[in-house]
C-alpha cells in the first residue's frame, strides 16, 4: 500500500509540473508575440541622422530590439541618405505634444549620462519626459 501511495504522489507532482510548465510556455509565447493584429507595430522606430539631419522610420530585427531595451544609446544605425556609418540615433515621441525628437540620453552612453545628469526635454514644447511620466503615472 505504501508504494501505491508514493507512486500516486510522484505521478501527481509530475502532472503538476507538466501543467505548470505548459502554462508558463504559453504565457511566454503570447507575451513575446504581442497583441493580435499588430504584428511588427512596436518594431517600427524613428531615427535621425546626426550628420545630415535626415529622419526616417525603420523596422528593427529582434537582436536590434534587445540592444535598444538594454541601452538606447548603444543602438546606432547607418544613414540611408548620406551613408554615414552609425550616425543615426533613436528618437522618442514627446508624451505632451506628440512630436519626435532625439533625447540627450540617447546621445551618450550610460556612464556619461550619469556623469552629466542628462534630462530629456522636448525641444518643441519644453516638456521634461521623466517629470511628465512621474506626474501622469503615479503609483496609487
Amino acid at each position: 500500500m505504501a508504494t501505491d501511495e508514493k507512486a500516486r504522489r510522484i505521478l501527481l507532482i509530475a502532472a503538476l509540473c507538466v501543467v505548470t510548465g505548459g502554462a508558463t510556455a504559453v504565457g511566454i509565447y503570447f507575451a513575446a508575440s504581442g497583441p493580435t493584429g499588430q504584428a511588427g507595430a512596436d518594431r517600427r522606430l524613428h531615427f535621425q541622422c546626426e550628420r545630415c539631419g535626415y529622419q526616417f522610420v525603420k523596422e528593427l530585427s529582434e537582436q536590434e530590439l534587445v540592444s535598444t531595451a538594454v541601452d538606447p544609446a548603444a543602438l546606432r544605425i547607418d544613414c540611408p541618405k548620406c551613408r554615414a556609418k552609425g550616425s543615426c540615433i533613436l528618437m522618442v515621441r514627446c508624451p505632451q505634444c506628440g512630436k519626435y525628437f532625439v533625447p540627450d540620453s540617447h546621445r551618450y552612453g550610460f556612464a556619461e549620462r550619469r556623469r552629466r545628469r542628462v534630462r530629456d526635454v522636448c525641444p518643441y514644447c519644453k516638456t521634461d519626459r521623466a517629470e511628465w511620466f512621474r506626474k501622469h503615472y503615479q503609483r496609487k
